[in-house]
Formats: C-alpha cells, sequence, structure tokens
C-alpha cells in the first residue's frame, strides 16, 4: 500500500467517497470479497465498529481537512467543518458551493501534522483525507509535501482533486495516482431514481448534462428540471459540442436535447452561448478569467477557446447566433434550424483558417 494517493476526476466524479470507501477498506475487521470478472475485490464490511465510525466520519484515527472560508476563531472553524462534513454525510457526490472564497490553511494543515506526530494505536491505520487539495495554499502545500516525503508509520494520506494541474509538481510525483473515469449515463440515472425518486425522464436528462458526473446530475435534479441552471448545462453541452472532433456526435446530441424545445428554449440557449462565446473570445485575447461571465466554468471554457485566437472567427460565429435569432422568430422548425446553425459554427471554428 502506498503511503500517499491522489484520487483526481471532474468535480462531483466520486473522489470523495472513493477516499471514505478505502479508508474504511484499509481498517475494517471483517472485510468481505466480491467477484469481478476473474478478480477477487476485497469491500469493507460496513458492519464493524470501525467501518460505522468511518462511514459516519468519527473515526478517531481519520483526519479530514476540507476547504473553509475565513474564520475568527476555534468554535467558527469547528462550525465550519461540521457544516462541510454534513453536506457530504449528506450526499457523497455532492460539489461543495459556497459564497465566499474557501482555501486549505496554513493552519489546518499544521493542525493535522501536529495529530500525527503521535503515535497511532496497534493496529490501526491512520487517514488523512485533504478534500479539494486544488484549493491548498502555498505554505500549507509546502508543510504537506515535508509530511509525504516523511510519512509517518501506520499512516495513509488520501488527496481530492478535479485539477491535478493545480498542484505542486512535487506532490503528484510522490502520489500514487487514481484516475477516476467519467460514469455511465445509465448508473447516474438509475442512481437519481432510487436516490431522489426522480421520473425516469427526467433523470435519463440529468445524467446526459451531467457529462458523467453523478454530482452535476445530482445538482441539476436538486434545482429542478426547468430551472436556469438545467437550460445553461444544456447549453454548454450544445456549446462544447461544436468544438469535438465528430460531427455527427455534435448533431445527434442536438437533436437528442432539443426535442420539443420551444422558441423560448432556443432563445435562451443563443443568448446563453453568446455569453460562452463572449468568454471564450476573452480568454483567447487575454488569458486571464478576472473579467468572464461564466468563471465557474473558466477551465473549460479555456478549451474552446484556441479557434478566437483569429478575430474574423469569432465575427462570423457571432454573426451565425445573430441570424439565428431573427430567423426563430418566422417560425422555423427548431431542430433542423439548430443542426444547420451547428454545421455552419462548427464549419468556422474547425477551419484551417482557425
Amino acid at each position: 500500500m502506498a503511503s500517499t494517493y491522489l484520487f483526481q476526476g471532474r468535480e462531483g466524479s466520486g473522489q470523495w467517497p472513493l477516499a471514505i470507501w478505502f479508508s474504511a477498506l484499509i481498517n475494517c475487521q471483517s472485510p468481505r470479497k466480491e467477484s469481478l470478472t476473474n478478480n477477487q475485490m476485497a469491500l469493507p464490511c460496513r458492519e464493524c465498529a470501525h467501518c460505522k465510525s468511518i462511514f459516519s466520519l468519527s473515526f478517531p484515527e481519520l483526519s479530514i481537512v476540507v476547504p473553509l472560508s475565513s474564520f475568527k476563531n476555534l468554535d467558527e472553524q469547528i462550525e465550519l467543518i461540521g457544516q462541510a462534513l454534513k453536506q457530504r454525510r449528506d450526499e457523497p457526490y455532492c460539489i461543495p458551493v459556497s459564497p465566499k472564497t474557501v482555501n486549505i490553511s496554513i493552519e489546518l494543515a499544521r493542525e493535522v501534522k501536529r495529530k500525527l506526530s503521535m503515535k497511532a494505536p496497534v493496529g490501526i491505520t491512520r487517514v488523512v483525507i485533504f478534500d479539494q487539495m486544488d484549493k491548498m495554499l502555498q505554505l500549507a502545500a509546502d508543510a504537506l509535501l515535508k509530511l509525504i516525503e516523511e510519512p509517518p508509520p501506520q499512516t495513509v494520506i488520501i488527496l481530492t482533486t478535479a485539477y491535478p494541474e493545480a498542484l505542486l509538481p512535487t506532490i503528484i510525483s510522490r502520489s500514487q495516482r487514481i484516475r477516476l473515469d467519467r460514469v455511465s449515463d445509465t448508473v447516474i440515472t438509475e442512481y437519481l431514481k432510487s436516490r431522489y425518486s426522480a421520473f425516469e425522464s427526467r433523470a435519463r436528462l440529468a445524467a446526459r448534462l451531467s457529462e458523467g458526473s453523478p454530482g452535476r446530475a445530482v445538482q441539476l435534479v436538486q434545482t429542478g428540471g426547468d430551472d436556469e441552471q438545467s437550460a445553461r448545462a444544456t447549453a454548454f453541452l450544445l456549446y462544447k459540442s461544436l468544438f469535438a472532433k465528430k460531427t455527427q456526435d455534435s448533431i445527434s446530441l442536438a437533436v437528442d436535447l432539443l426535442q420539443g424545445a420551444t422558441v423560448a428554449d432556443a432563445e435562451q440557449i443563443l443568448r446563453l452561448w453568446q455569453t460562452f462565446l463572449r468568454d471564450s473570445v476573452c480568454l483567447a485575447a487575454t488569458g486571464e478569467d478576472a473579467d468572464l461571465i461564466n468563471i465557474d466554468i473558466a477551465a473549460e471554457l479555456n478549451e474552446c477557446s484556441y479557434p478566437f485566437n483569429n478575430a474574423k472567427v469569432a465575427a462570423r460565429v457571432t454573426d451565425l447566433y445573430k441570424f439565428m435569432l431573427a430567423d426563430l422568430k418566422r417560425n422555423v422548425h427548431i431542430q433542423t434550424a439548430f443542426v444547420g446553425l451547428m454545421l455552419k459554427a462548427r464549419r468556422e471554428i474547425h477551419s484551417p483558417a482557425a
């Protein structure tokens, strides 16, 4: 077993539940085995005292560090940690959202280091989980690096992140990396139906829009199928498909997602596209995200910015959007019109000049 693991994957992919599951497995008093194809897989029993306390996040030798907003004193720190852990207990795949800036401070890192300086109980493997490592401040990362270089005995450190490129290269090189791939739409759909009693059609749409992230699917179901967030997710998925390599995938996605769409739905998608395009052009021109409208998806928008180094491409795509908005007032067939728009936009984006 490695002393440090890095669980990486897009937000809401399951880094957190995997970290808790793994913590339980290495401390389980009666692990069970399950056949998986031609291999035997060990699983935590979930019934022993260790498993129960770990899954309830109350195991004495489980230290959890989560990003917090600034706190004034110890009582406020404890309250913030309690709120963060409750959110994760209620929904392990949740994508934490805070109105304030959050980070992992040097104080939190030092607190863990102090706790690990004490001897571990016999027969117990201590586990430290640093959740959302990309939000760790530089000083805290430096302190953690020393801990990783000289790990205490009977201790496993687990780091989770959606943005491994934001971590120190030395931390990545000393960690065993476990990449979480996208979860299938079928699995996410069944999860939403069983846990949230979501209707089949709504669960399938949320699964499709989530792009393999159970956490994003949960957000969509919790906020409601007609919520602005759901419309934005639909619009962004269609926008990103313009930059995909395969034209047929982009077109089939449009046909699927725009089934039954109204003129108002189409207009909303186009207006959202205009904000995505504006941000992509801004990133292409400056490389900075300070002035973005859609700051929460800056990394993904940056991946879509490369064609707009050519200002003429941005201008032509903008004109296509405007023409489409005008066409919608002429009672056109929405799916057909959108397919035409996407074919024209893709031709501009993927032209050699771009």
